[in-house]
């Protein structure tokens, strides 16, 4: 069993697997990869421990689940952040193979994908959830092809659903501090706080620590998020860059956070060695991470009750964005606060804010040309 790579084009390599002989007859597959040599020689490892495994297929009747566990495998799990590999494991697992996991590669085709898109609306799947199946099942086909095993991505073909774009709700000033005073007292304080004041996405106030805090300059660096995964809570680094900041903290934030540091400490005292320190700012009475998925219910609870039905934790990172917009700040002032990638996103998210602060402008506008017409007038 041996593997050898030949380059035949600028950026395609023909990848040759010798599997012995079988009646007198040499098994020679061949694949052809597209991209650099380095994916060619990842991508001959992958087959060798397939062979190696007993789980290989030769190219001919590869099924789609049978090339998605090895895409999952190479691809997947090496280059992309362990959550998102993750998300797209349980996405094929519970949507696609059942459907069309069987299905040879060569045969499938955009009716196959037309048809399961179909099915999973029907039976009650969002729109936003079955477009991104379509997007893992289309990266999916796209490694397909680069890797010789089919001749198109039939995934090109198919129209993947479009979701509504939820709007986003606009809270005032007194809807936060209403949120605000709902959170006091209790451990969603510094996530409500966090979320409010800064901007901080869920998982970014999870994830902070005090050494991330500076409460005599008024300012919190995000540098992580803790998001759930199969294993249970883990930390991880900003998807992006922008995700990566230093956030100004109104005094209102800096004086909470001041007040909940000081009943935290309170708290370690009474748990003594039991206190598993993380140094986090949020967390449960023992020290340990709040998982996220109990803090979205339970503000979720606390902001109905307050009277927001419906509202989720991420609205008040909303609200944090469409106050500073109303108050006139700067959209790239609010773009690097949130952590957005571009501007763009930020101006999409929130567009709905800006017909408002047209007309403001407008208005600002017209009366600066008059004070000047006016003044022109007297001096003339």
């Amino acid at each position: 069993m041996k593997g050898t790579i030949r380059q035949r084009g600028r950026n395609s390599w023909q990848v040759r697997i010798s599997r012995g002989y079988e009646n007198g007859k040499k098994l020679l597959d061949e694949y052809t990869v597209r991209g650099t040599r380095e994916d060619a020689e990842k991508f001959l490892r992958a087959k060798l421990h397939e062979i190696d495994k007993g789980s290989y297929t030769p190219p001919a009747r590869q099924t789609f689940q049978q090339h998605a566990e090895t895409w999952l495998e190479t691809y997947a799990r090496t280059n992309l952040r362990p959550t998102t590999a993750e998300s797209y494991e349980v996405l094929l697992r519970k949507h696609a193979f059942p459907a069309i996991g069987s299905i040879q590669l060569e045969k499938l085709t955009p009716q196959h994908l037309q048809r399961l898109y179909a099915d999973k609306l029907a039976e009650g799947l969002s729109p936003r959830r079955v477009q991104y199946l379509h997007l893992v099942i289309h990266g999916c086909l796209k490694a397909a092809v680069k890797w010789g095993l089919v001749g198109r991505n039939v995934a090109d073909a198919v129209d993947a659903p479009r979701p509504e774009r939820r709007e986003v709700p606009i809270l005032t000033s007194e809807d936060l501090d209403k949120l605000i005073r709902a959170a006091e007292g209790t451990d969603l304080e510094p996530v409500v706080l966090l979320a409010v004041g800064a901007g901080l996405r869920r998982g970014e106030a999870l994830g902070l620590k005090w050494e991330d805090v500076d409460l005599d300059a008024g300012v919190v660096r995000v540098r992580r998020s803790l998001v759930p995964t199969k294993e249970g809570v883990r930390f991880q680094e900003p998807k992006t860059a922008r995700g990566r900041r230093t956030v100004a903290l109104p005094p209102f934030v800096v004086d909470g956070l001041k007040r909940w540091r000081k009943r935290q400490a309170e708290v370690r005292l009474q748990h003594g060695e039991k206190y598993r320190d993380q140094g986090l700012v949020c967390a449960r009475e023992d020290g340990s991470p709040m998982p996220p998925a109990s803090v979205t219910h339970r503000f979720e609870r606390l902001a109905a009750k307050a009277g927001f039905e419906g509202l989720r934790l991420h609205d008040a990172r909303h609200g944090h964005a469409t106050v500073l917009l109303a108050q006139g700040v700067h959209p790239k002032v609010v773009q690097e606060r949130l952590g957005h990638s571009t501007i763009s996103v930020t101006m999409d998210i929130y567009s709905h804010v800006m017909p408002g602060l047209q007309e403001e402008a407008a208005r600002k506008l017209d009366e600066a040309l008059n004070r000047a017409r006016a003044r022109s007038r007297r001096s003339s």
